[in-house]
């Protein structure tokens, strides 16, 4: 069984949904630092910044809050009207509350049923471990035989530890054809 492991970014981009669709579990990772200045509250289209506004603790994903997720996303909407037929699918995932973790990953599951991806999806829980010992206990948890990781885990993932483990690796690298927002490949029928 092939396993991806990622944050539940806001929005996130098409290769993010590749590694998703090259995965037999998708793995949401929750329990781990939120990241100023990363994608799990914001995305980039068109050269423009598309943000939920956020507190400035530097606390996991699960326990961050959006502030005003509803006016946020009527921001974003009224910034992208060409897509609000799209964005439109998403309010319910919106009115869940403030959890950032629930919200984008409730985001990423719906956005997957429109690209057609049917990969099995999962969440992490609370460990000690950190690092590829982390991800490693996740891949475990769940009887992973391969676990995908994107082309960044080849500067910090130890793949001795998952070769001891039985557990081989595999690096998805994005194809250059798929570096495009989301919302600009359903928009295009992709």
């Amino acid at each position: 069984m092939i396993v991806s492991i990622h944050q539940p970014n806001f929005m996130p981009w098409l290769p993010w949904f590749e590694k998703m669709r090259r995965s037999d579990l998708f793995v949401f990772l929750n329990h781990c630092q939120w990241e100023k200045g990363g994608y799990q509250n914001r995305f980039s289209m068109g050269g423009q910044w598309y943000t939920m506004s956020t507190n400035k603790k530097l606390i996991n994903i699960c326990d961050k809050q959006y502030l005003d997720p509803p006016g946020d996303w009527r921001r974003i909407k009224d910034r992208l009207p060409q897509h609000e037929s799209i964005l439109d699918q998403f309010d319910g995932a919106i009115a869940t509350g403030r959890s950032m973790g629930v919200i984008n990953s409730l985001i990423a599951v719906r956005l997957a049923q429109i690209l057609g991806i049917k990969t099995t999806v999962g969440t992490d829980g609370e460990t000690g471990k950190t690092g590829t010992g982390r991800l490693l206990d996740i891949c475990q948890h769940y009887g992973a035989t391969t676990y995908l990781s994107g082309p960044s885990g080849r500067g910090y993932l130890d793949t001795g530890m998952f070769e001891r483990a039985g557990i081989a690796v595999e690096f998805f690298d994005v194809d250059a054809s798929v570096k495009v927002p989301v919302l600009e490949a359903i928009s295009n029928g992709v």
